[in-house]
């Protein structure tokens, strides 16, 4: 072999190979790129949320399209007319309907039932407290309450005070049948008590102990 063996000959291209050329730098790089994660089966549990949550926007859509608030608003506007509206109408008819002493309607307690004096009175001063709740329903809900608990409160402390007044005593009797209570009278001289027929006065009743009257007048 002489020394230029090995060597390009004379009048050739040389092609030697060249390196690769490198990627651009990464402007992106160290700043935490996203990380595609493995999705995981969906537990019951987990459906069961996001379908109710997906039927809670679906309702809160459609109260925006039918205007759900709108109609909210405008029953609690309209209520207090109509709780007015229904008092007012049970006082009159209390007022131009007065049946006695009944099972149904009215102030049903012993001691009205025992006298048909104070069973109207009771069912006159009802009727008034009804109109006065007509009226503050109409001025706020918390005066509304007031007056419907002076409603209940009256109309059962108001008859056993007449009772008391007029008989002497809180006690009454019963005869036979579900509303036959009758009242007892009471001797303002001797203290005796004594049964009354149903409607009786107790001034014009003497007593059974001492012969004198219950009541002097």
């Amino acid at each position: 072999m002489g020394e230029g063996q090995g060597l390009p000959q004379a009048g050739r291209l040389c092609h030697w190979p060249l390196p690769s050329p490198k990627p651009p730098p990464n402007p992106h790089k160290g700043l935490g790129e996203p990380r595609p994660v493995a999705s995981t089966p969906q537990s019951k549990k987990d459906k069961v949320g996001t379908a109710h949550h997906l039927w809670h926007l679906h309702l809160a859509g459609a109260g925006k399209t039918t205007g759900g608030p709108c109609q909210e608003k405008s029953i609690s506007t309209v209520m207090p007319y109509l709780v007015s509206g229904w008092c007012w109408g049970a006082a009159l008819l209390m007022i131009f309907w007065q049946p006695g002493p009944n099972a149904r309607f009215g102030v049903r307690l012993p001691w009205t039932l025992a006298d048909s004096v104070i069973w109207k009175k009771s069912w006159r001063l009802a009727s008034r407290l009804l109109m006065v709740m007509g009226v503050t329903a109409l001025i706020s809900w918390r005066a509304f309450y007031i007056s419907a608990a002076h409603l209940v409160g009256l109309s059962c402390l108001y008859p056993v005070l007449l009772y008391r007044w007029k008989y002497g005593t809180w006690r009454y009797w019963k005869d036979r049948g579900g509303m036959a209570y009758r009242p007892l009278g009471r001797c303002a001289h001797c203290g005796h008590l004594q049964k009354l027929p149903y409607g009786a006065d107790l001034a014009e009743c003497k007593c059974e102990a001492c012969g004198l009257s219950c009541r002097p007048s």
